[in-house]
């Protein structure tokens, strides 16, 4: 689920820079959970287990990361059972604990707010290039004197 996540990562960094984060949550995980019908009886054991495993890890387990969303259906051969129709992610602080990525958001927030303040003309490669800000943020003040040096 975190490697699925993780993935929009860069595009929360974008939506942030491009001030929509309120509409980039909830969020929809793809393709997970969703069991054909004719799996469900050849492999319900396993479907369980794996149901079991995310519902573990799930928001209403650790209070954080994300939802689930139940349907029930029956079968004649196993009876009335509860299925995983839905994942998704709801908050962004649900997001950020997830994929461990809390200190670095504020960090890239707080990096983009001083670029955006004393090189403002970067804001196109802030854009294109999110992740090269983190990897460069312990040394991006002294990045920022040189730019506005010969800008200057």
């Amino acid at each position: 689920m975190r490697e699925k996540a993780e993935r929009w990562w860069p595009n929360l960094l974008r939506a942030w820079l491009d001030g929509i984060t309120d509409s980039f949550f909830p969020k929809a995980i793809p393709q997970i959970g969703r069991v054909k019908a004719g799996e469900k009886l050849a492999q319900f054991t396993e479907i369980r287990q794996e149901q079991d495993a995310l519902h573990g890890q799930s928001k209403v387990v650790l209070s954080y990361g994300y939802a689930l969303v139940w349907t029930t259906e029956g079968n004649r051969h196993v009876g009335q059972n509860d299925y995983i129709a839905d994942i998704g992610i709801d908050t962004l602080a649900d997001f950020l604990r997830l994929v461990g990525q809390e200190t670095n958001y504020y960090l890239f927030i707080a990096a983009a707010l001083h670029t955006r303040q004393r090189v403002p003309e970067l804001e196109p490669w802030l854009r294109a290039n999110p992740l090269r800000l983190l990897q460069n943020a312990p040394e991006w003040p002294n990045w920022l004197t040189i730019c506005r040096f010969f800008l200057d």
